[in-house]
């Protein structure tokens, strides 16, 4: 695909690979990405150890500057209620706002 509206995904700690050896290299970047990001000290009971292990703050903080970087802005953030390690994160690709349609308005 060439565009892609929204991607979306809630991975169990998965994602870090998915960003990692996917998404940074790809020249596809979606309007919209919604994902819920788990780290180290996400309850082991609904994370698998292996791939957060590792991922704290400084690993959150390059995922976030590199998103910024490709003109993603988080427009909604929020914690998860049973693990405080988690969070659901909607960004929006500011980068894109040109490509979209004109309302005449």
């Amino acid at each position: 695909h060439e565009n892609i509206d929204l991607l979306k995904f809630d991975i169990e700690g998965f994602e870090w690979g998915l960003f990692e050896q996917d998404f940074y290299g790809s020249t596809v970047r979606p309007m919209q990405i919604a994902f819920e990001l788990h780290t180290q000290d996400a309850y082991p009971i609904a994370v698998p150890r292996v791939p957060v292990a590792g991922r704290g703050f400084a690993s959150v903080s390059t995922l976030f500057s590199k998103l910024h970087g490709f003109g993603y802005r988080v427009v909604s953030k929020e914690l998860n209620n049973w693990d405080p390690a988690c969070a659901e994160f909607v960004l929006f690709n500011v980068g894109k706002l040109s490509s979209l349609p004109s309302t005449g308005r």
